[in-house]
């Protein structure tokens, strides 16, 4: 909000530019700046153009065409008022924020309109704010006028001075009240219609000294509404709520109701565990469900072997092939096979009738349940425990 009453500037379009100079060129044992023509002066001969040369355009000039200013969501703006109203009502903000409150009687600080529209003059105004032990605020804003270090002075912000107390009424600008008020240094005054975050938090902070008038404070509620109650001026806005009710977080975190239900603390790290799936089958599972297929088939071919040999017969490729298909035959209560023990007949369809689909398949719920879950190797019968590890 601060960045959208900036004026746009930038450094005249040609500055350092205005020269007919050109580069010399290689050959001559001087760099390739640009350089001014002529003779009979310092001036020839010399850099120009370049941010490094004398006389020469700064870098990346600066352009009016800038970003200026900043867009901001009105129910953005609107909820950061409501903060900004709520912190002048915390005490220990406004203290953090370099106010002298500690006199008054209580924050938020509200006065009666009796008293306020009685005034007439400025030393009326300033013998009741000492009446209502607020002057003191005043006077440090007093005692705080310094020169400003910089150009500034030179611009018309000389000095700089500590903001003081912010008033806030429902009077217009030529009301007495506000004529009272305006010339003490430090005093800013608003109307509550047109309260402005940068008025109520200076430079970002939070906890503005606020002096609010009797109906302005009583204004509020029509103005920016209730948790059950819309706003009057602003169409289809509540007040915020708080996220919580109590804010001191250390007892809310400290009590007994709280801690009962945590658990307890873990000083161990926890260190994921990485596995190698060639050697542990869990893991080769989690990635290749069909491997304990595999290394099913695998120890059954081997018995076979084994059966085989044993009997002191030859084994040749197919017989080696063939006894996988006639164990799991065996197990099923089948015949083997005759002819090609065992080997499964493939059918051609015919090319031109097969229609192969060019959409992606997605993976099916049974194989996506198998590949999510942990890499726990499944158990083995008795059949596949080798007689090394019995």
């Amino acid at each position: 909000m601060a960045k959208n009453h900036r004026q746009p500037y930038g450094v005249a379009l040609r500055a350092g530019m205005q020269s007919s100079a050109r580069s010399w060129g290689t050959g001559r044992a001087v760099s390739r700046i640009p350089r001014v023509p002529g003779g009979g002066t310092h001036r020839a001969g010399q850099g120009a153009f370049g941010n490094m040369c004398r006389g020469g355009r700064m870098f990346a000039p600066t352009k009016i065409y800038r970003r200026w200013h900043r867009k901001i969501s009105k129910g953005q703006r609107r909820y950061a008022v409501c903060s900004a109203l709520a912190a002048t009502a915390v005490p220990s903000l406004v203290m953090a924020r370099g106010h002298r409150i500690s006199q008054l009687a209580e924050v938020p600080f509200v006065v009666a309109d009796s008293p306020l529209n009685k005034l007439k003059k400025t030393k009326q105004a300033v013998e009741l704010l000492k009446k209502l032990n607020a002057y003191d605020d005043i006077e440090k804003s007093i005692n705080s006028k310094r020169i400003r270090p910089g150009k500034g002075k030179a611009r018309g912000r000389r000095y700089t001075r500590h903001k003081g107390p912010l008033i806030i009424h429902t009077k217009s600008a030529s009301d007495s009240l506000v004529k009272s008020f305006r010339n003490i240094p430090g005093i800013e005054l608003v109307n509550v219609n047109r309260l402005n975050l940068l008025t109520l938090a200076p430079g970002g902070h939070l906890g503005r000294f606020v002096i609010w008038s009797e109906s302005a404070f009583k204004a509020l509620n029509n103005i920016f509404g209730t948790f059950s109650k819309w706003s009057e001026v602003k169409g289809g806005f509540k007040i915020p709520r708080a996220v919580i009710a109590n804010s001191d977080i250390t007892k809310v975190i400290n009590s007994d109701e709280v801690q009962s239900a945590l658990r307890l603390r873990n000083f161990e790290p926890f260190l994921a565990r990485k596995v190698n799936p060639l050697k542990n089958l869990g893991a080769l599972i989690k990635l290749n469900p069909y491997a304990i297929t595999q290394k099913r088939r695998a120890i059954r071919r081997n018995k076979a072997i084994l059966a085989l040999k044993a009997k002191g017969e030859k084994i040749s490729k197919k017989k080696k092939k063939a006894s996988v298909y006639q164990t799991a035959d065996k197990k099923k209560g089948k015949p083997a096979k005759k002819g090609k023990a065992g080997v499964k007949k493939t059918i051609v369809k015919d090319q031109k009738k097969t229609k192969i689909s060019k959409t992606t398949r997605k993976a099916s719920p049974a194989w996506l349940k198998v590949f999510r879950a942990p890499a726990i190797a499944p158990p083995r019968g008795p059949d596949e425990i080798t007689p090394k590890y019995q």
